[in-house]
């Protein structure tokens, strides 16, 4: 695989696949904006228009969440994970891809969840590895369909992920060497011959097998195969738990967005909550030390200046045992490790929602811990 070929086009894939919600929501804003300018806004209207917003952020949070999925840690996580699951995400992802070289992804997935014990990290990065292989055998495939096949099945106590193009083919002099480290079948500087090595290396690390049969000029066909779990009922999903009541509490809110600050601080409010928002690390600390004493202090972990670690460490000292939500739109934060045990804490990633933000609340302000709010500064 081109490497660098594939990080462009992987990133313009994303680009695409986030812009179009995005832009969607931007547009309806707009056309928000403008009923709510009229005499006599149409309500029934603005619903549609607030419910196609909320469909359009989900669709836009689930590719960030694909994506930070494929670039956590390359640290071994087994877990349980359903192959089905695996393989639409990563075909969401590429979606724009495939459809800018022409090529249609179809895809033949087992009728039950089909679990395997595994990295699901791993496991997504070779099936795209495999995917974007495919694509790339189709390059010279001009005036001909090109099309690429994903499927899992269950064979006996194996799960198995088949992905299958009509592209070049293999040759059977060379099908031998295709999992060989720097073994590639492409033009000089078109591949490092490493990827299917690694997605050998992978399926192994697993305990799997991996099969491939090809023709040259017919296509190939990779099998891989993972000791399967069990099939049956879905996943259990861990929804966000359901918010009764308010949070009654002083809060302390830190984020250099100014669009963050102004939609975060009236969601706190209408929970009853009072709020104090600044707009860095480095006024938060002022504000504790000029007397300010929340009940809780939300704080973006990534600013200009004062942030991270080093802000939170401070926020132990200056505030011990005050109620810490970390918030940030990176992945791989691992703080556990860093922080003392002064200050409970949460990390909750962006972008998300009213009611995973008052559960985090909740959850660090149990019933009965919380003062009852008194007059607060605003900034």
């Amino acid at each position: 695989m081109n490497r660098h070929a594939t990080a462009g086009e992987l990133s313009a894939s994303i680009a695409h696949e986030i812009n179009q919600p995005l832009g969607a929501i931007l547009n309806n804003s707009e056309t928000a904006e403008i009923l709510l300018k009229s005499p006599s806004p149409d309500v029934k209207l603005l619903k549609e228009i607030v419910a196609e917003i909320k469909r359009d952020d989900q669709r836009a949070c689930k590719v960030i969440d694909g994506l930070r999925r494929l670039l956590k840690s390359k640290e071994f996580k087994a877990e349980d994970v359903d192959l089905n699951d695996l393989v639409r995400e990563v075909t969401e992802l590429l979606s724009a891809q495939a459809s800018a070289r022409n090529v249609v992804l179809t895809s033949s997935l087992f009728t039950q969840p089909l679990r395997v014990s595994g990295d699901s990290v791993q496991i997504q990065q070779v099936i795209l590895n495999l995917i974007v292989n495919s694509m790339d055998a189709m390059a010279s495939k001009d005036g001909m369909e090109r099309k690429v096949t994903r499927r899992t099945t269950l064979i006996d106590n194996a799960a198995e992920v088949s992905v299958a193009d009509n592209g070049t083919g293999i040759s059977q002099e060379k099908l031998g060497q295709v999992f060989e480290p720097f073994f590639t079948t492409k033009s000089v500087g078109k591949g490092t011959g490493l990827g299917l090595a690694a997605v050998h290396g992978t399926v192994r690390n697993h305990h799997g097998a991996i099969a491939v049969e090809s023709q040259l000029g017919s296509g190939s066909r990779f099998e891989l195969y993972f000791p399967a779990t069990q099939t049956g009922a879905p996943l259990a999903k861990h929804e966000p738990r359901a918010v009764s009541g308010g949070v009654n509490a002083r809060v302390l809110l830190a984020d250099d967005e100014v669009l963050v600050r102004d939609t975060l601080a009236p969601i706190l409010e209408a929970a009853g909550c009072t709020v104090r928002a600044v707009e860095n690390g480095e006024a938060l600390i002022d504000a504790l030390a000029e007397g300010e004493s929340p009940d809780v202090i939300i704080s973006d972990l990534m600013m200009p200046g004062l942030c991270g670690i080093k802000l939170v460490h401070m926020l132990e000292a200056t505030a011990p045992g005050c109620p810490l939500l970390l918030i940030t739109g990176f992945s791989g934060e691992d703080l556990g490790e860093t922080l003392s045990d002064r200050n409970p804490y949460r990390l909750l990633r962006k972008p998300f929602g009213r009611a995973e933000l008052m559960a985090a609340l909740q959850e660090l302000l149990p019933a009965g811990s919380v003062r009852r709010a008194t007059s607060i500064r605003s900034a």
